[in-house]
Order: C-alpha cells, then sequence, then structure tokens
C-alpha cells in the first residue's frame, strides 16, 4: 500500500521576484492553478538549503528554512521519497495576502502490521478534549483525555467579542483586528489537532494497536465549527496511520453512552459522567474504554 505525506513551503508573493511571478502565472494560467512538477521541473538542494522551480535563469530560488529542512529529512529519514511537487499562487485567510505555494509530494510503500491491541478514540466536540483509551483484551493499558489550550482560546474570544461591537461603528482598524484573532484562534486548534493526531498514532505503534476512531452521531456534534474541525483530525490520524503502517479504522465508539444500560450520560461539574438511569459514574476516558474492552474482539 503506497502512503503520502507533503512538505509545504509557503513564502509571500513579495519574497518573490515580479518578473518571476508573472512568468509564473502567465504560464499556468493564474491565481489557485496548481501545476504538477516532475523531473527537471524542479529541484532540491538541502545541502545548499534552497528549492529552485523552473530551469536557468528563470528558475524561482526559494530558501529553506531550518523546520522546513528538518521536515524534509523527517519524511527521507521515515523511508520516504520525494515523488513529485505541486506550485500554485493562491490566497491565505486574509483577502489581501497573497502566497506562493511548492507541496513536497513524499511517497513510500508501508504494509500495516498485525494488530494485538486496540487504541479507541472518541472525539465528540473540542471542548469536551479528544478521549483515548488503549486496551489489551480485559486490560487497560493506558487512557487519557488531550484537550486545546481553552483558556487561551477563551480569552482571545472574548477580545473578539469586545472589538466586534467597536467594528460594527465603522472602525475598521478593529474589523482587522477581529479577522486576525480568528485566525489566530483557526491556528490555535489545527496545531491542536495536528499534534494530537501525532500523539494517538505514535501510541498505537507502539503497543502494536489498531488505531479505532469513532465516528459520532451526527446530532451530538456541535454547530459552532465543531464538527469541521472533528473531522480534518480524523484525516489526519488516518493519514499518519497510514504513512506509519498502523491499522486504521471507523466505527461507533462512546465515551458518552453508559457502557452497562446504554443511556446517553449526564455531564457533572467534575468532567465526570453519570447515568440517569442506572447511576453509574466515570470520567469519559474510562467509559470509552470499556466500550473498547467490550467490543475488542470484534475490532481487533
Amino acid at each position: 500500500m503506497m502512503a503520502y505525506r507533503t512538505v509545504l513551503i509557503r513564502r509571500k508573493v513579495e519574497e518573490i521576484p515580479s518578473e518571476k511571478l508573472v512568468e509564473f502565472l502567465g504560464a499556468q494560467g493564474g491565481i489557485n492553478k496548481r501545476v504538477a512538477l516532475r523531473g527537471d521541473q524542479f529541484s532540491v538542494d538541502l545541502q545548499g538549503g534552497e528549492i529552485r522551480i523552473g530551469q536557468g535563469e528563470g528558475a524561482i530560488v526559494i530558501r529553506l528554512r531550518r523546520a522546513e529542512v528538518r521536515g524534509i529529512l523527517q519524511r527521507l529519514k521515515e523511508g520516504g521519497r520525494l515523488e513529485e511537487a505541486y506550485a500554485w499562487v493562491g490566497p491565505t485567510g486574509r483577502s489581501d495576502l497573497f502566497t506562493f505555494n511548492v507541496a513536497l509530494v513524499f511517497a513510500k510503500e508501508t504494509e500495516p502490521y498485525q494488530p494485538t491491541r486496540l487504541t479507541a478514540v472518541d472525539v465528540i466536540a473540542l471542548h469536551n478534549g479528544v478521549v483515548w483509551a488503549t486496551v489489551d483484551g480485559e486490560r487497560v493499558l493506558q487512557k487519557g483525555v488531550y484537550r486545546p489550550d481553552l483558556g487561551k482560546i477563551g480569552r482571545i474570544q472574548r477580545e473578539i467579542s469586545r472589538l466586534e461591537a467597536l467594528c460594527a461603528s465603522g472602525e475598521e482598524d478593529h474589523c482587522e483586528r477581529v479577522a486576525a484573532l480568528r485566525r489566530r484562534v483557526k491556528n490555535i486548534l489545527r496545531q491542536f489537532e495536528d499534534e494530537t493526531a501525532k500523539k494517538l498514532v505514535m501510541e498505537a505503534r507502539r503497543n502494536k494497536a489498531v488505531i479505532v476512531v469513532s465516528v459520532p452521531d451526527p446530532r451530538q456534534v456541535s454547530d459552532r465549527g465543531i464538527r469541521l474541525n472533528a473531522e480534518r483530525l480524523r484525516r489526519r490520524i488516518r493519514e499518519l496511520a497510514s504513512w506509519y503502517g498502523v491499522p486504521y479504522r471507523e466505527d461507533r465508539l462512546y465515551s458518552a453512552v453508559c457502557p452497562r444500560c446504554g443511556i446517553e450520560m449526564g455531564e457533572l461539574s467534575d468532567r465526570k459522567l453519570r447515568c440517569q438511569q442506572c447511576g453509574f459514574e466515570a470520567p469519559r476516558e474510562k467509559v470509552l474504554a470499556l466500550w473498547a474492552q467490550r467490543r475488542f474482539s470484534e475490532l481487533i
């Protein structure tokens, strides 16, 4: 099975010589037109620390940053080979900011191992965190909850609310600040999703476990943009699992349904859950672990 990962190189268009940028856009047909680069259409020089798009004097040369070099070296160390690249010019979250982008695509052949354990993952809403548990039959090896920095996000959102009132009165500077803060929240959540996906895949890999990501009932998902984040997190886990040869599947598991009687549990003030029918109480990660134990032989 082939697996793929990318390293994205992004620069402001102002950093690209204008005559070369105009030539690139003319050849590719304009903004947001991705072009596949193969063979001698691009080159990566890690020793020299640069990427060249095109040939000769008309080539676009981008100096690599240290983090980008580390990312490329990591893909190579993991057995990937640089197969192709894509280049395009497109807007960022800001309508007035455009970037020149190069996506380096690495590929490698992977064969998922035969799992002996199970790492279950459940995401209902990001404010509840990403609940996970690794089980080996009747044994719970590890369990926990990963949460974004809700305190930091809350402070930013309160500042957004304050500035929105000023923005509504026609003060353009405050409107720009609101847009910048919204991008900041989005970036915080994206970083959380990426880091959490890596932690979960590495947890499953260490334990030779299949990673089972719960697909939530749409009625349980918040309408405040959380659904998109949860879907992106599942996609990131799936991509990383494929790259590292970790068996992956999606199924319905629960961290908020009573494992004794199957009734939706209510949340207590200390982040524990309680079943209103039988009185069973437990934190979300324990509830998920119990469901994973119950369905272990079916999902392994």
